[in-house]
């Protein structure tokens, strides 16, 4: 896994009871989900918001993802769930380490986005998607 932001981990774990963020990712190292929720006009965001180094910048855009609604669309598993095979299987040559970056980029400007009165809720939906079993 890539090396998580600090502050956003520590925003995120202001919202999780007994459990911290980092954890849950960990454990859930291969099959990390979560609801990439966004407003019709950030999906027509350009995937630069993601702050993304050149190596998965530079691989989605030569898939032809230049958007969130391409990244998430050609991504996607379940409802609104991106995963890392179907990251890897849409673009050529991103290797594992490039696809955790830009899944955890995607989830932490998801995690963002949300109003402050919604980011609870949004940290238990990741929490349930991810039971530590």
């Amino acid at each position: 896994m890539i090396e998580l932001d600090e502050n956003v981990t520590r925003e995120m774990n202001k919202y999780l009871d007994g459990t911290t963020i980092e954890e849950i990712i960990y454990k859930n190292r291969k099959f990390f989900h979560f609801p990439a929720i966004f407003t019709t006009s950030q999906m027509d965001q350009d995937i630069e918001v993601l702050d993304l180094g050149n190596r998965a910048y530079n691989c989605l855009r030569r898939s032809g993802t230049n958007t969130l609604r391409d990244l998430i669309t050609r991504n996607k598993t379940t409802e609104n769930e991106s995963s890392k095979c179907q990251l890897k299987r849409h673009n050529r040559n991103l290797g594992e380490k490039t696809a955790d970056e830009i899944l955890i980029k995607l989830f932490y400007y998801s995690f963002l986005s949300q109003p402050e009165d919604e980011k609870k809720a949004y940290m238990k939906k990741v929490l349930e998607s991810n039971s530590l079993k």
